[in-house]
């Protein structure tokens, strides 16, 4: 018959639900024995008919709900001691995770600020090796300042050749009377930049950002300039404020003068 695959999982059911009773309950704290009248235990075997099938399946059901009621469930106790739990190892994950990405952070500003800090030396190191002691102005002998003005020689009357010698033998500069003449050339600070200006041409570049200090030094008994720079960057976006955390690179050279 149709009905007896399910009677026989029906008791299989009970024979489970039976043993788990009697084997973690003890007395009348038996959710599933001790629930119902005693008639209703005494259970003929499968093939006694339909009605034991019913009853069965009647008693499982019954017993299943108040076993989940008073074995499965949780007490507020239980449920705020977990959350309580679960709160303080997501508190930890959180801590390691936002240390981490602290780092990375910090390591990548250190590196990007560093690169611009150098860049920007080495640029001003390069032009300024070629210009001459008697060709700098801006900064006098014995001082120092923000803002350096010098020549380079320069092929400012267009020679085929592109050497910087005019025909009298003597050094072509940069601002010098010719077709190619670019003019002086100036260094300054100006809003964390590090700028480059042509002063005939009017072309502006700029060599290096998120500097915060700039120096130029002439010492009086040497053809040498000293150049000091800071660079300096807030590595999380939104502060900026001066007990905030940022990197820092501090960078200088000696640069002697060729010509």
């Amino acid at each position: 018959m149709v009905w007896l695959p399910i009677a026989k999982a029906i008791d299989w059911l009970y024979s489970v639900a039976h043993h788990f009773d009697m084997n973690n309950f003890s007395g009348k704290d038996r959710p599933c024995v001790y629930s119902f009248s005693s008639s209703a235990r005494n259970f003929v075997p499968l093939k006694a008919g339909l009605r034991t099938f019913f009853t069965k399946f009647q008693w499982l059901g019954k017993c299943f709900m108040l076993s989940h009621t008073i074995k499965n469930g949780f007490s507020l106790l239980e449920v705020l001691i977990s959350l309580a739990i679960f709160l303080i190892i997501a508190s930890v994950m959180f801590a390691f995770l936002t240390s981490g990405r602290k780092t990375f952070d910090m390591g990548a500003a250190q590196i990007d600020v560093e690169q611009e800090a150098r860049r920007g030396l080495d640029y001003m190191s390069k032009e300024l090796r070629q210009s001459s002691d008697g060709k700098i102005s801006g900064v006098a002998k014995g001082a120092s300042g923000n803002t350096i003005i010098f020549e380079i020689p320069y092929n400012v009357d267009n020679s085929v050749d592109g050497d910087v010698i005019d025909s009298f033998g003597a050094i072509e500069w940069s601002d010098d009377t010719g077709v190619n003449r670019i003019g002086t050339i100036t260094y300054s600070l100006v809003g964390g930049q590090i700028l480059r200006n042509l002063s005939f041409t009017g072309e502006q570049i700029v060599l290096a950002n998120d500097i915060s200090s700039l120096n130029f030094s002439r010492p009086l008994a040497a053809d040498t300039v000293a150049i000091n720079l800071t660079a300096e960057k807030y590595p999380f976006k939104g502060f900026s404020g001066p007990t905030d955390e940022k990197v820092t690179v501090s960078l200088n050279t000696q640069v002697r003068v060729r010509n």
